[in-house]
């Protein structure tokens, strides 16, 4: 019986580590996701720039 018990606390352990290696692989997916919207939306503004500077040299002419 007590080794029964041992082996139900062994399984509910590797349970509890798989549930927290998939929130760590969420919580990571996340991120990696906000990263790329943030690169975005730095190149949008990037070439929103170059965009507007482009405008002015083509106005100056």
């Amino acid at each position: 019986n007590k080794v029964k018990k041992q082996e139900l606390d062994l399984k509910k352990m590797e349970l509890d580590l798989q549930v927290k290696r998939l929130e760590n692989d969420t919580h990571q997916r996340d991120l990696n996701r906000e990263l790329e919207t943030r690169r975005i939306a730095i190149q949008e503004q990037m070439l929103a720039n170059q965009s507007e500077l482009l405008l002015q040299l083509l106005k100056k002419h």
